[in-house]
């Protein structure tokens, strides 16, 4: 949505469109799955993507991977792993995978100018970001890595972590 609509435009019927676009990519994702407990997978999803006025492709590739709070010189901790992420970069989008235990939390975040960061979340449910049983897709505007690392660490959780690149192309007006 980044390459759609600046960041700076993103309102709540854009999310709600994003909420929208998202379930129709899931159930063509999905549709020919059999398994009724199958749980999906990055390499699942499929290239094809539409969200208008446009449709393209989408493609996601493995990026890095470690522990959220390894101190390991030579392992990444999340910290090391932004900071990795975004280097020579001026803008670049991705998807973190976060697992503890049996628990996988996903955010997709990105940069999309210096000292522009975001962070969007649709599977929070109560604290620490909201009320007991309560939740709701949102996007964080960050200003700064720090930021972004904090909320990351809020909202996953701890645990080992996979992040991959999301790269869009070939946009095509919808006509």
């Amino acid at each position: 949505m980044t390459n759609i609509y600046e960041l700076s435009e993103w309102n709540s019927a854009i999310l709600d469109s994003v909420l929208a676009n998202g379930d129709h990519y899931f159930t063509e994702c999905i549709k020919d799955i059999k398994e009724p407990n199958y749980e999906l997978a990055m390499d699942d999803l499929i290239e094809a993507c539409s969200i208008f006025p446009y449709t393209f492709k989408v493609a996601y590739t493995p990026a890095i991977e470690g522990t959220m709070f390894m101190t390991n010189v030579k392992k990444f901790n999340l910290y090391k792993a932004l900071r990795y992420f975004f280097e020579n970069y001026e803008s670049r989008c991705g998807i973190i995978i976060a697992l503890k235990g049996e628990h996988k939390r996903l955010a997709a975040f990105g940069k999309t100018q210096e000292n522009e960061y975001f962070m969007y979340d649709c599977q929070s449910m109560g604290p620490p970001m909201f009320f007991e049983r309560e939740g709701v897709a949102y996007i964080l505007r960050c200003i700064t890595l720090a930021r972004l690392l904090h909320v990351l660490i809020l909202i996953l959780k701890g645990g080992d972590f996979y992040i991959y690149d999301v790269e869009t192309y070939d946009f095509e007006p919808i006509s």
